[in-house]
């Protein structure tokens, strides 16, 4: 079968649009340049209802055409999932298409940093730990894959792809 060609964005040009995508964020939500999770959470507390609770995501997600997952480090890829929120993960809102970052259950005895993974949930609702039940670690990788079997197509993504949403979609619809 002959899929067509998908133009693929140079790694030293994503690298140099992340950066910029991150530094521009990074201005909007008035953070410091070295701002990371625990930075973030700090300000969502601030600002954030704290009495919403968290709704069970992979079990409240409807049917779409594409589901992609992103693998991601809960506790170290915060940038590069901030980073794909707002670049890549923008198409997605016109498209039959889900996007979830699958991390799975951070590993830490830092209370701070476990809360700040929670109000990432809380606030964007696309990231799954807990959901997975497995240990984040390089070798359950795999098992992140196994929660979205209902749909016509899944593709799973590392958290530093650059991903043309609309022509996955339009490869999927040619067939």
């Amino acid at each position: 079968m002959n899929f067509p060609k998908a133009n693929i964005l140079h790694e030293q040009s994503y690298a140099i649009y992340t950066t910029n995508r991150a530094e521009q964020s990074r201005n909007n939500l008035q953070l410091s340049k070295d701002s990371h999770l625990l930075e973030w959470a700090q300000e969502q507390f601030f600002n954030y209802d704290n009495g919403h609770d968290i709704f069970n995501i992979a079990n409240n997600v409807r049917d779409p055409v594409l589901v992609i997952g992103v693998k991601t480090a809960a506790l170290s890829n915060f940038a590069c999932r901030q980073a794909i929120r707002e670049t890549w993960r923008q198409q997605v809102k016109q498209l039959d298409v889900e996007v979830f970052f699958l991390g799975c259950v951070p590993i830490t005895s830092d209370e701070r940093l476990q809360n700040a993974v929670t109000m990432e949930k809380r606030v964007y609702r696309d990231l799954l730990t807990e959901e997975l039940e497995c240990e984040d670690s390089y070798f359950s990788l795999a098992d992140k894959r196994q929660y979205f079997h209902k749909t016509s197509y899944v593709i799973l993504v590392d958290d530093d792809a650059f991903v043309l949403v609309e022509k996955l979609v339009n490869v999927g619809s040619m067939r």
